[in-house]
């Protein structure tokens, strides 16, 4: 039989268990030491303790996890009948107070988005309404016109009209986001996707991390980004990023936590004589045969690692980075004839179709 050797040192007055040589090491048999290495494994014999704000360890007030809703769908449309998470909106929203029971409520003003209605919650098939989760505090999409609006609309829930835009579902239309483009007195500080927690620990717990399961399709005209902007962000199609933070005050005062878009998912133009699009001979849009395809984006938000952060936002940050923004204007609308249609963000843009958030 194989023995293992232990080396200790006994406390003083302490009666040895076996028999100690000279050098204070004692030999012991593996049969007789690996139940008592069982016993350090019980619960209470190996501890954690909490070291700092920013440190959860197991010895604090708040559960590691807890009971309730583990996930839940919201479906990003407005259509009636309870098939969308979102009433139709009559007005779009504008700069408020932070409200009670938001993050910084009452220490400024902050641009809302429309809200997911009560009714709007899910099960994961997205097909039973299942009563809002204690955890949500609220689901918002940023929308610069109401559906109904005539002419251009940017950012707002689809209304097809034979134009290649989507029926229903929450969408942004590059074509209809300008002028001006890009970073500068635009309009993506009202076009976002924005989810709030509620991080009291009785609802969701100090190990638990957040899962964004996010269903959309991107277009864009070109696969590359060339351009002669300075910045290379500039140069896309468009860019939205994912910030995280402790405030609703602007995305500028939370933290860039990854990209979102791009890429894109399909491009209509080929590189033109000018290193644009040119014509019928570079671009072709997307018809009924073709289209941008809809796929699925994982995006783990570590909750655990800052426990305060409750602000989760999907951004627009650049649209339309084009030197000469005329080219989209020319492609993405229905007077071009291989255009994709006026109000059409299957020419360039984004289409929402659901967001499921799973607590892991």
């Amino acid at each position: 039989m194989k023995s293992v050797r232990v080396w200790w040192r006994k406390a003083a007055g302490s009666k040895d268990p076996c028999q100690k040589s000279d050098e204070g090491n004692v030999r012991i048999q593996s049969s007789r030491i690996l139940p008592f290495l069982a016993l350090c494994l019980l619960p209470g014999c190996l501890s954690q303790t909490q070291t700092d704000e920013g440190s959860i360890g197991l010895s604090t007030a708040g559960k590691e996890f807890v009971s309730g809703t583990k996930g839940v769908k919201l479906i990003l449309s407005d259509a009636p009948g309870g098939l969308g998470s979102f009433d139709e909106p009559g007005v779009a929203p504008s700069a408020m107070s932070i409200p009670t029971g938001y993050p910084g409520a009452g220490t400024g003003f902050y641009q809302p988005g429309v809200s997911a209605k009560p009714t709007g919650y899910f099960d994961l098939d997205g097909t039973t309404v299942i009563q809002k989760p204690s955890w949500i505090t609220d689901v918002q999409l940023g929308i610069t016109h109401v559906p109904t609006a005539s002419g251009s609309k940017c950012a707002t829930f689809g209304r097809s009209s034979g134009n290649f835009d989507v029926d229903r579902f929450y969408r942004v239309s590059e074509v209809d986001c300008g002028p001006p483009y890009g970073l500068s007195a635009d309009l993506s500080s009202q076009i976002f996707l924005r989810v709030i927690l509620n991080r009291d620990t009785a609802f969701l717990g100090t190990r638990e991390n957040l899962m964004m399961q996010l269903e959309y399709r991107a277009t864009g005209l070109r696969a590359n980004s060339d351009g002669t902007n300075a910045s290379p962000e500039m140069n896309l199609d468009q860019l939205w990023k994912v910030f995280w933070g402790q405030t609703l005050l602007s995305s500028a005062s939370l933290t860039p936590f990854s990209i979102f878009i791009p890429p894109n998912f399909a491009h209509w133009c080929r590189k033109g004589s000018g290193g644009y699009p040119g014509g019928a001979g570079d671009c072709e849009g997307p018809t009924a045969g073709r289209s941008a395809p809809a796929v699925v984006k994982q995006i783990l938000i570590p909750l655990a690692s800052v426990p305060k952060n409750n602000v989760i936002q999907l951004q627009r940050v650049v649209g339309r980075g084009f030197t000469n923004p005329n080219y989209v204007t020319s492609f993405c609308t229905d007077t071009n004839a291989v255009g994709a249609g006026a109000n059409s963000p299957l020419c360039l843009g984004l289409v929402f179709q659901s967001l499921t958030l799973l607590r892991m």
